[in-house]
């Protein structure tokens, strides 16, 4: 009888954490503010989920430029209709690459005259603070 051995290698993926730590403490900070408006929370929604292209010429080119985007905060009505984006800006912003990605984002949002707030992260964050972005 022949035994085939083989290494067994470890499974790939594992399951974790949906936000980071820093954008824990944020989302904390930011659902009582929202409970109190009504308004719903999405973390981390990429923004081809909300956001079309129009343009029938170059569809791929325009479309490729928001395929791999995310925002951190999608502040949504009852109805789940997109009414504010959220960026938390951390550590990772710092970047050139990321200072790009984010100047395309102001562009997008501006454009789109769509209201993108930017919040520097922080330890803890005042409730009148969260709540002034909703003014």
């Amino acid at each position: 009888m022949f035994i085939l051995f083989h290494r067994i290698k470890a499974f790939p993926y594992k399951t974790t954490y949906l936000l980071s730590k820093s954008e824990s403490v944020f989302y904390s900070s930011l659902k009582p503010v929202c409970d109190k408006y009504g308004y719903i929370i999405c973390p981390k929604v990429g923004l081809k989920d909300f956001i079309s292209v129009t343009a029938k010429k170059d569809y791929f080119k325009w479309f490729s430029k928001i395929s791999q985007k995310h925002v951190d905060f999608l502040i949504c009505d009852k109805n789940l209709r997109p009414i504010m984006a959220i960026e938390l800006d951390d550590k990772s912003h710092e970047s050139q690459k990321a200072w790009k990605n984010d100047n395309f984002k102001d562009w997008l949002y501006e454009n789109l005259d769509f209201p993108l707030k930017r919040v520097k992260a922080a330890q803890y964050y005042k409730y009148q603070e969260i709540d002034a972005l909703f003014s």
